[in-house]
């Protein structure tokens, strides 16, 4: 009925579409399809399954642009943590929250893995959306946690952490391509040269999988494949000397940064596209909110930044300082 009074009938095909059929249709030529379809080949997802607005992604790009924060990304936490510190808040570092208590769908405080109760009539939840729901709040109905446990999972993939000699001008980020999925090589050395430590440069080598494929991999499987790729000649044009700082599989991302079951966000279907991912301010339970992934925009470094900030505007609209 919304569509009918919006005036939006005539989008209904084009959101019901997916992007491989719009380029399809577009009759474009096959490398520059694949080249609009990168951030759907990096979320290691076929192009037939991907959103059709996901073709408007690359004109983000090059028409407004991506920014790069002086300093890295390490920059944004960095300056939070400052703020936060001098409005006074107290920060308790390395204290796992087991459990967020919500008795009648309202928040009580959160429970520590040490088992000490902090009251408190928010919570703004930095985890997994899903994993929020389904291993945090406690007493969260079953009907509801089984939906979000149905929900097809997109994985971290994997990551080679590189010091390199030499720079591979003038691709930021280059793509390898692998069916549905790619290899990306990101070279932050070529935006900030200050990063040089001793002439060696910082890079990448990440790889999308599939959720289901990194766990048949196994640790040592995704370990394999990291030595395979760093075998390859491809993203080593220009670079005179490398070295490997650290292989991260998904299980390590998992275990290092708390994800739910080794994994980023919901992918992002067309169904999940229409529907919306989950709601920063919780519809189930008051006066809990979300910032982590499964949340609008996602979870990537700029995303979660996005993320917060959204999420933060839901909470100071319900409670606004006095």
């Amino acid at each position: 009925m919304d569509v009918l009074r919006n005036g939006s009938l005539g989008s209904v095909p084009f959101m019901l579409s997916s992007l491989a059929a719009v380029l399809t249709k577009a009759a474009l030529p096959p490398a520059l399809q694949e080249s609009i379809g990168s951030w759907t080949h990096i979320a290691g997802q076929p192009m037939t399954q991907a959103p059709a607005p996901m073709a408007f992604v690359p004109g983000l790009f090059h028409g407004v642009g991506a920014y790069y924060p002086q300093g890295g990304m390490r920059a944004v936490p960095e300056l939070l943590e400052a703020e936060a510190l001098a409005a006074g808040v107290d920060v308790q570092y390395t204290t796992k929250v087991r459990a967020i208590v919500a008795p009648h769908k309202q928040v009580a405080g959160v429970r520590t893995a040490a088992g000490e109760f902090l009251p408190a009539t928010a919570v703004m939840s930095d985890a997994s959306g899903i994993g929020t729901y389904v291993e945090l709040v406690e007493d969260f109905p079953a009907p509801e946690k089984e939906k979000l446990q149905r929900l097809p999972l997109q994985s971290p993939g994997t990551c080679a952490y590189l010091a390199v000699r030499g720079r591979q001008p003038p691709y930021y980020i280059r793509f390898k391509l692998r069916g549905a999925g790619c290899t990306a090589l990101v070279q932050p050395g070529l935006l900030d040269a200050g990063l040089a430590q001793e002439g060696w440069y910082p890079a990448r080598l990440i790889s999308p999988l599939a959720h289901a494929e990194a766990a048949a991999l196994g640790p040592e499987g995704q370990h394999q494949l990291i030595d395979q790729q760093l075998a390859e000649g491809w993203w080593q044009e220009g670079i005179s000397a490398y070295k490997v700082l650290h292989r991260r599989s998904t299980f390590e991302w998992g275990r290092d940064y708390h994800l739910y079951r080794d994994s980023m966000n919901p992918v992002m279907t067309s169904r999940l596209m229409r529907k919306g991912r989950l709601a920063h301010r919780s519809p189930t339970v008051r006066g809990l909110y979300l910032t982590g992934s499964s949340t609008h925009p996602g979870q990537w470094m700029s995303f979660c930044a996005i993320a917060g900030v959204l999420a933060a505007d839901c909470l100071t609209h319900d409670y606004p300082r006095v």
